[in-house]
């Protein structure tokens, strides 16, 4: 099951998949789906992981990103979104944060993540009036319409989700694209 998952980040942060899987849900192992995100658009690809009672996505994509891949996760799992690991701080795989919050799932990153969010958002953190979540809401009004959430739960090199049949580990291993950057 750990090769099972580290292959999922693998292709969550590589796209190995060929654009005709643009939007196509992939099983990918037992209760462990993949979904390729629409570049066209800036949705991130993600994945989710099914526990006994809740289900777990990876990525918090952009609000518009989380309208197409909800109903899909929907689809394949009738148990409550509790957590969205965000693997990094970038727009594409953290705007859709509230999103995720406001159907009840707890956004969850790195430390190092949570680091960059207060180095680049600095409209939400008061230094300067326009940050990185501010130039983003002139340009996609799923953003404009929606708030910055950092993640709610951190941790500095290792979190691990377990319900006794499904085991995944949030893996900081240091700076790679950001300096908050995560294997799930």
């Amino acid at each position: 099951m750990k090769a099972t998952l580290l292959t999922l980040s693998a292709w969550l942060s590589l796209s190995l998949f060929a654009d005709d899987k643009i939007g196509v849900v992939q099983k990918v192992a037992p209760n462990v789906y993949f979904h390729q995100g629409d570049l066209d658009k800036g949705h991130c690809n993600q994945g989710w992981i099914v526990f006994k009672d809740y289900v777990l996505v990876v990525d918090g994509n952009f609000p518009s990103g989380v309208e197409v891949v909800l109903p899909k996760i929907k689809a394949k799992a009738d148990k409550p979104i509790k957590f969205v690991v965000d693997t990094h701080h970038h727009g594409d795989h953290a705007y859709g944060n509230m999103a995720w919050f406001e159907i009840g799932a707890i956004p969850v990153a790195s430390n190092g993540a949570l680091e960059e969010m207060k180095k680049y958002e600095t409209g939400f953190y008061g230094r300067h009036p326009i940050g990185r979540w501010e130039w983003s809401a002139k340009q996609r009004p799923g953003v404009k319409a929606s708030q910055l959430l950092p993640p709610m739960i951190t941790f500095d090199r290792k979190l691990v989700f377990e319900d006794g049949n499904m085991r995944v580990e949030c893996l900081y291993l240091g700076n790679a694209h950001t300096h908050g950057d995560v294997f799930v």
